[in-house]
């Protein structure tokens, strides 16, 4: 993969709560019409790795040895939105470097917070967000990835023993106790489980 290539979103997909691909989509549409060819017979999830959501993956069902190739849904016609482009000007005082402006909302709390710094709200947020890629140390990585496990849990193991209790360890981070609550599971689910839910130990 280039450097100017973005990576493609990458999947999981379980049949009869086996591990049977992860990739792209089109390597799991791939799987699914392989497998059935052997074994028309089984249930099959999928979930999105980076939210630990199901996805309904939506395949042909006619036999094939060939992997689907992606579909991209392409408008027809000339798009509305474009315009003419508009002689540039340039304007007298500091350089833009770059900067975005965008809406960002804000609780009451937040706002009193970055009133009291020394420089401007735009620059303490700046200052944040590079010291987070500075440090790769991300605040919001660990609630991240106990919201995606537990979504994935309580898609495809919450009639599983223990799952309650270990939802709620999850949200503590007691990872001790989380992994001896899942130790029964199914053995495919129960290593997703820990693939998604191991940056929030780590993190904390």
């Amino acid at each position: 993969m280039t450097k100017t290539e973005k990576p493609s979103q990458s999947y999981t997909l379980f049949r009869n709560n086996t591990l049977v691909a992860n990739g792209d989509m089109a390597d799991i549409k791939a799987s699914i019409l392989a497998v059935n060819e052997r074994f028309p017979e089984g249930t099959y999830l999928c979930f999105n790795d980076l939210t630990g959501e199901y996805v309904d993956v939506d395949f042909h069902t006619e036999k094939s040895t060939k992997p689907l190739k992606k579909q991209t849904e392409l408008k027809r016609g000339r798009p509305s939105f474009l315009k003419a482009p508009r002689a540039k000007t340039k304007k007298a005082g500091r350089p833009s470097l770059g900067v975005v402006a965008r809406e960002v909302t804000l609780l009451p709390r937040h706002w009193k917070w970055l009133n009291s710094q020394s420089s401007s709200a735009s620059s303490a947020l700046r200052e944040l967000i590079d010291e987070t890629i500075r440090t790769g140390r991300n605040p919001l990585e660990a609630r991240n990835a106990m919201a995606r496990a537990d979504k994935f849990m309580s898609t495809a193991l919450g009639d599983q023993p223990g799952y309650e209790e270990a939802s709620r360890a999850l949200y503590r981070a007691d990872k001790e106790t989380f992994y001896k609550l899942i130790e029964a599971w199914p053995n495919d689910l129960k290593n997703y489980v820990k693939q998604l839910s191991n940056p929030a130990f780590d993190a904390g």
